[in-house]
Order: structure tokens, then C-alpha cells, then sequence
């Protein structure tokens, strides 16, 4: 039987509670180096290096404990509750069925979301 991690099991916003998105998922297994690069320029401002990269891996960063589909469900949904997000998403020409995020959008959705 597949034992599942429960630490991020009950659904819970950061923007209503107060706390980064990051701190959901502590004691979860770690992120994958290929999910997302640390910068290397010391720039303590931006930690994660803003690039293209798929709907999937950028979940997957903010909810590690998740199942990529779950993670994806759960950026959606955060993404859907936030109408500046979607506004601020929409002017970059944003589907909600595309698979791949251009770097304008990762960075918007770090600006209203934090960084992992």
C-alpha cells in the first residue's frame, strides 16, 4: 500500500493565512535541482531564477507534496481565486489550457504568489 505524504493534505491558501507559499509544504522531500535553478548572483531579492518552463513544474515547486496533477489543480485554483492575477496574467495573452508559462508570466504569478 502507497503511503502518502499528509502534511499538505488540508487545502490551505498563503494569501489568507498570512504565510509564503514555500512554508505549505516543510518536511516535504526537497525539489528536484531540475525543477527550479537557484541564482547564483547573490541576489538574496530574487531567489529563483524567473525562466519559460512548464504549468506542471511550476506547481510542482510550490507543492512538492502534491501529485503533479494535484500541484497544477491547486496553482489553478490559487490562480482563478486572484482576479488581479488573472488580469495581470491575461494581458500577456495567458490561456488557462496552455502547458508551457513564458517567463513574463512566471514572473507575474511570483510577484502575486511569492516564490516557492
Amino acid at each position: 500500500m502507497k503511503e502518502y505524504n499528509t502534511q499538505c493534505a488540508g487545502y490551505s491558501s498563503p494569501l489568507r493565512e498570512g504565510r509564503g507559499v514555500g512554508e505549505l509544504c516543510s518536511g516535504a522531500r526537497p525539489l528536484v535541482a531540475s525543477t527550479l535553478r537557484r541564482m547564483g548572483s547573490g541576489d538574496e531579492s530574487s531567489e529563483w531564477k524567473v525562466r519559460p518552463m512548464s504549468k506542471s513544474e511550476l506547481a510542482m515547486a510550490y507543492a512538492p507534496c502534491l501529485t503533479p496533477q494535484g500541484a497544477v489543480n491547486r496553482l489553478i485554483d490559487w490562480i482563478r481565486h486572484n482576479p488581479e492575477l488573472v488580469e495581470a496574467l491575461d494581458r500577456t495573452g495567458y490561456r488557462k489550457t496552455q502547458k508551457l508559462l513564458t517567463s513574463l508570466q512566471v514572473r507575474i504569478i511570483f510577484s502575486y504568489l511569492g516564490e516557492p
